[in-house]
């Protein structure tokens, strides 16, 4: 789906902005009923985040779709004990369409290592790594701002704050007593520059899966590569833009949530620009007059580079459908296409020569990235200076 403008110089951002949305929007359109938000039995609409990844050419202003995704659940930690690899710990939107991204990557890597075809986004470089054609811009669409920081002015505008309003010496709000930098959901939401965990409710099962903001905000100096691409990719990859509806005026919240808090680190910062676009997603629960739940259902649906198009739905972490109990087994096949046991068996398929996969888990691959755990607890050290507390190990 590609749509052509003379010159990129000359697109401004507001047109950047309304495309990708008016794009996302058209894709999510065409999803299965079962990949949407229902009515339930008592009535009661539900609602859910939409976001996507799109590809712009700076050089002929093409827009390509890579994947939308909605969602906004995250699994209980207690419930990975079983997991392997196989079910989704955080299935936000924004953070399911990263894994798509990922998942996109892994499948035309594979797709050019079969020689099964090229890629106009994916160039093969002289050492046999590959690198992203930086020809390709890519923007983030969000139906909303994302959890976390962010958003916590919102919440104060809708003034439904009451169950979160506590001072900063009540215990209620930490996951750790230790830890004063990790704040659980949206407890004492007036506080600024911690990090937060999903869900956003405290009566909730505890995930430990930091908000949205925090995970966005740490993309600015990873990149939004995950390790199993990063192993196969020369270069990191930054998204250069974040489009979210009517978010004019929110400039220096964003600001602060997004670069302020960034600074003083001792690496290079690829920072987002922000742009609004005017309409809002039809299923989101932006007019507080009408009274909506959370959607039980998430949903993917990547545009593979060959043409492909995969569409699941996720409901608990696994395909929908396959759900069994937190006692009992999980089902056999239930793991989402962009599950980690996914990616890494379609690495090792990828790179079935190489020494350092062979007889390893996934953890124990990802522990030799030594330069990008590097990184990644200079950041998480700058974030959250009492610690990182983490998600239960989840290996394969």
């Amino acid at each position: 789906m590609a749509d052509n403008a003379s010159q990129i110089s000359r697109i401004s951002d507001n047109y950047i902005a309304e495309k990708v949305s008016a794009t996302v929007h058209g894709e999510y359109s065409k999803l299965r009923p079962s990949s949407k938000p229902v009515i339930k039995s008592n009535s009661v609409p539900e609602w859910t985040v939409l976001a996507g990844i799109i590809a712009i050419n700076n050089e002929t202003g093409e827009f390509e779709t890579i994947a939308i995704t909605t969602g906004v659940k995250a699994t209980p930690d207690a419930d990975l004990d079983r997991s392997q690899g196989k079910i989704i710990h955080d299935c936000h939107a924004e953070i399911l369409a990263l894994r798509c991204f990922n998942i996109f990557l892994l499948d035309t890597i594979n797709r050019i290592s079969n020689h099964d075809g090229t890629s106009k986004f994916v160039q093969v470089t002289k050492t046999n790594s590959y690198e992203w054609n930086k020809k390709w811009d890519l923007a983030l669409y969000i139906s909303k701002l994302p959890c976390g920081d962010a958003s916590m002015d919102d919440l104060m505008k809708v003034g439904d704050t009451a169950e979160f309003e506590i001072t900063d010496d009540n215990p209620l709000q930490y996951i750790d007593p230790k830890n004063k930098t990790t704040i659980r959901g949206r407890l004492n939401y007036k506080k600024r520059d911690v990090i937060r965990t999903k869900p956003g409710r405290y009566d909730s099962k505890i995930t430990l899966s930091k908000s949205c903001t925090d995970k966005l905000c740490m993309k600015q100096v990873m990149g939004i590569l995950d390790s199993t691409c990063s192993l196969l990719m020369k270069d990191p990859i930054f998204l250069q833009y974040i489009i979210i509806p009517r978010i004019s005026g929110k400039e220096s919240i964003l600001k602060h949530a997004f670069i302020d808090r960034l600074r003083g680190g001792n690496f290079p910062v690829q920072e987002f620009k922000f742009i609004s676009c005017e309409n809002h997603f039809i299923d989101d629960n932006h007019d507080t007059t009408i009274v909506r739940e959370p959607a039980l259902v998430n949903s993917i649906k990547i545009f593979m580079d060959n043409n492909r198009v995969m569409e699941q739905s996720i409901i608990n972490g696994v395909k929908n459908g396959f759900y069994s109990k937190p006692k009992k087994p999980l089902r056999k096949n239930c793991e989402p296409i962009i599950s980690r046991y996914s990616k890494w068996n379609l690495l090792k398929q990828i790179e079935f020569n190489r020494a350092e996969l062979l007889n390893v888990s996934y953890l124990e691959f990802k522990s030799t990235l030594t330069k990008r755990m590097t990184l990644q607890q200079e950041v998480r050290s700058l974030l959250s200076p009492d610690g990182w507390i983490t998600t239960k190990k989840d290996d394969c």
